[in-house]
């Protein structure tokens, strides 16, 4: 799916460590590292958002963490599908609030 349409990823852990706003930068550092170029990015003390592109597709990922939990997700899709896939990001992200 992946290169041709769109594909999610969603992820969350129970903590054994409260995490902090650091364990959500590393989520940046993991997206680098598959090549990402970031455009755009949010930090705050218990959430991320950060978005920009992979080769010829667009990426959006929230995730939020408090001393207990850790949530995510990550949507990909292709440039050329942006204008369907917009306000798809916008809700899922008012999905995941800050509180995971």
């Amino acid at each position: 799916m992946a290169g041709k349409g769109a594909f999610l990823s969603a992820f969350g852990a129970g903590l054994v460590q409260p995490a902090t706003a650091q364990a959500l930068a590393q989520q940046v550092k993991y997206l680098k590292s598959d090549g990402a170029k970031v455009t755009y990015k949010v930090a705050k003390d218990s959430w991320l958002a950060v978005s920009g592109t992979i080769g010829n597709q667009i990426f959006y990922q929230r995730a939020t963490v408090d001393t207990i939990r850790f949530a995510s997700f990550r949507l990909t899709y292709p440039k050329a599908q942006a204008a369907k896939w917009k306000p798809i990001v916008a809700r899922m992200s008012s999905c995941l609030n800050g509180e995971p």
